[in-house]
């Protein structure tokens, strides 16, 4: 027997969210706005840094087509082809990992952003030239989420 939808929506929420949730360090801003404004704000802070939104995951339609309360989560994939082929001819595994991925979340009047814990990622990838390009997407990320808080 099938579970219902929403459980395995949820557990699709959780897979996506644990593994954040258990790291140490995800890169965190956070404004005052709504979920279309933050998006929008994403994507030209991603821009003004050579990024650029490739996609967004609304983890939760399927729910809200289904009645239940948008729990208010996107998921944001960000793209820079320079870091694709820089990752495709020092560390091709890295390609795994890209798009690189925020998280949009409801929290009451704020919308926060947060993402991949990094740092993690460089224990995955020890490799000295692949902890040098995580540690300047790292630094990307940085900087497209101060531009996001409007720092």
């Amino acid at each position: 027997m099938k579970k219902p939808i929403w459980k395995r929506l949820l557990g699709i929420l959780l897979v996506l969210a644990c593994p954040t949730l258990a790291q140490a360090a995800p890169l965190t801003a956070s404004r005052e706005t709504d979920m279309r404004e933050a998006v929008d704000r994403m994507t030209i802070a991603a821009e003004n840094n050579g990024y650029r939104l490739v996609k967004v995951q609304a983890v939760d339609s399927a729910l809200v087509k289904r009645g239940f309360e948008d729990p208010g989560l996107r998921i944001l994939f960000i793209g820079n082809p320079v870091a694709m082929e820089m990752a495709r001819t020092s560390h091709p595994p890295l390609l795994s990992m890209l798009p690189l991925r925020l998280a949009l979340i409801v929290r009451g009047k704020e919308i926060v952003a947060t993402s991949d814990d990094l740092d993690s990622w460089m224990e995955m990838f020890p490799e000295p030239q692949a902890r040098h390009l995580i540690e300047e997407w790292k630094r990307d990320l940085e900087l497209i989420l101060m531009d996001f808080a409007g720092k």
